[in-house]
């Protein structure tokens, strides 16, 4: 007579019923915890391609004293390449060299003229080989700290403002 070998019993075979169920609830948790991870993944995604990028070009400049408006105004120099990103009215944020506090809040100005450097008519009067500059000067809001005439500043300027995912598509045109 032949006798037959049990099967082998599966772990989930030596619980008691009643034990079955935390472990059924784990299990349950445990694929619930993976899709809410993955919905949050997906979320932070597409937040971080729909968030807005800031293109800025950073100038150098002085403060001028004060124009026929009564304050002062902030003179910067660009060059040819990027004077078309330029108009009257943009957004100038800027911070003066002589202070010292890295962390303190930049003051606010705007674009109101932009003319060639020099008092130059076109800039078809250049030197040879140089690059024609441009004058950008914008009136500065009122601050709380004084700014001397004369002061050198570093200067931002927004030039675009779009979502990520649009520079990260965007091919540039190739050069030559």
């Amino acid at each position: 007579m032949s006798t037959l070998a049990p099967p082998p019993l599966a772990p989930s075979d030596y619980l008691v019923p009643s034990e079955r169920l935390p472990r059924a609830r784990a299990a349950a948790w445990m694929r619930y915890s993976l899709i809410v991870t993955s919905l949050l993944t997906v979320l932070v995604a597409v937040a971080v391609c729909l968030m807005p990028m800031t293109t800025t070009i950073t100038l150098s400049g002085e403060i001028l004293p004060p124009g026929g408006s009564g304050e002062p105004l902030l003179r910067l120099r660009a060059t040819e390449d990027h004077i078309g990103e330029f108009s009257p009215g943009q957004f100038v944020s800027f911070r003066t060299r002589s202070n010292a506090d890295r962390l303190a809040s930049h003051a606010s100005a705007r674009v109101v003229r932009i003319t060639p450097e020099s008092g130059r008519s076109s800039p078809g009067e250049q030197a040879e080989g140089a690059q024609p500059s441009y004058l950008l000067d914008a009136e500065i809001a009122p601050t709380a700290q004084p700014l001397p005439p004369g002061t050198a500043v570093d200067a931002e300027i927004v030039i675009a403002n779009q979502p990520f995912y649009r520079r990260w598509l965007h091919k540039p045109a190739p050069t030559r």
